[in-house]
């Protein structure tokens, strides 16, 4: 009687198992070319999150991967992986993003690097900005990044618990702001403009306004600076669009990306991969519930809809799943080895972040840029 109930259980539990693995060979694999080195300093396991991509403005192979750990800070690697520099932004990191040329005023641009922290180091109930201008001619990790705003500076104060971030470049009044929302209930996106101070060595924030939003949590945040718009992931449910210069209708334009799109779990991180100012792809991460990540990859070039065009199954450097992928970043940028650009995920069980040619992941269903 015992060995029956031994089946039975084993049976049971093929069945139940069954039922919650899906079949991703209808999917594009693809594998990574390159990888990063692990993050985290203090523990072994580390806690990596997003990554962001910097182009060199003049030698591309300069470029640099950034990466997050919440745990400790913000790691910066060559695009083969090697480590170049770590910091601690004074607080834990949330997600992280890059722009160009910001405006520091006196004829001063310079392309930053920002985080937004959900606390400060010493304190519970706090949220800033951290931002970092790049430095172009870096020969080692210590002249990498000079700090504009960080946990001590004061200024830059944003939600409590801020959990979503993203920038956004207004290219046609020449502003730059962040949109970026709290991990508690209302969970209401802000947006804020960056404001450099007299100096020019430093930046402050300044709040402009609030989106209409009633759904639940989110942190999958990117902006489209050639469509003014911003798209925020609300986990559960569906990617919300709208307009991103500060003076337009906070309300929603529209929502895509059901669950019928294939989506398991949660919508985590979102990337753009622009080919030009009127075609481009929107990558959208499901942390699925087996902690085996997928992307949808959308087309945005069809008039006021974004169109599921293909799902792609990344894989890690060993060939197997993404575990508890949260962050993707995509750039079209011409780069040694990778003519079309890349796309940098985000490995939760190797604490890293695989590097993918946007070659593999277009296959022969989407467009590259260059061509």
């Amino acid at each position: 009687m015992k060995y029956k109930n031994l089946i039975a259980v084993l049976i049971l539990a093929f069945v139940s198992l069954s039922a919650f693995t899906e079949d991703f060979s209808k999917y594009t694999h693809v594998k990574p070319k390159a990888t990063t080195g692990r993050t985290g300093k203090k523990s072994l396991a580390g806690n990596a999150d997003d990554p962001a991509i910097w182009i060199h403005p003049t030698n591309p192979a300069k470029s640099l991967i950034i990466g997050v750990d919440k745990a400790e800070g913000v790691w910066i690697w060559t695009l083969e992986g090697k480590e170049l520099t770590y910091f601690d932004p004074w607080g834990k990191v949330g997600n992280i993003d890059v722009k160009y040329g910001f405006n520091m005023g006196g004829g001063k641009r310079v392309d930053i690097v920002a985080v937004n922290l959900r606390k400060v180091t010493g304190k519970s109930n706090s949220g800033k900005l951290a931002a970092y201008s790049i430095n172009p001619d870096w020969t080692s990790g210590s002249d990498v990044v000079k700090v504009l705003c960080d946990g001590k500076s004061t200024g830059n104060d944003i939600s409590p618990g801020s959990y979503a971030f993203t920038l956004y470049n207004d290219k046609a009044k020449d502003k730059m702001y962040i949109f970026e929302s709290a991990d508690k209930a209302p969970y209401l996106p802000k947006q804020y403009e960056l404001v450099p101070n007299a100096k020019g060595d430093g930046i402050t924030v300044k709040h402009v306004r609030d989106l209409v939003y009633t759904g639940g949590v989110n942190e999958g945040m990117v902006a489209d600076d050639d469509r003014g718009f911003v798209y925020i992931g609300e986990e559960v449910l569906a990617i919300h669009k709208y307009k991103a210069q500060a003076d337009a209708d906070p309300k929603v334009v529209s929502s895509f990306a059901p669950k019928s799109d294939g989506y398991e779990a949660d919508r985590e991180g979102i990337a753009l991969y622009r080919i030009s100012p009127d075609k481009g792809y929107l990558i959208v991460c499901d942390q699925r519930a087996k902690a085996e990540g997928t992307y949808s990859v959308y087309r945005l070039y069809d008039i006021n809809t974004e169109k599921l065009i293909k799902t792609i199954v990344p894989m890690n450097k060993d060939g197997d799943y993404l575990w508890d992928d949260d962050g993707v970043d995509a750039n079209p940028s011409p780069l040694p080895g990778f003519p079309n650009g890349i796309v940098v995920g985000h490995d939760g069980e190797n604490a890293n972040y695989p590097i993918y040619d946007w070659a593999d992941f277009a296959g022969k269903d989407l467009l590259k840029a260059g061509k």
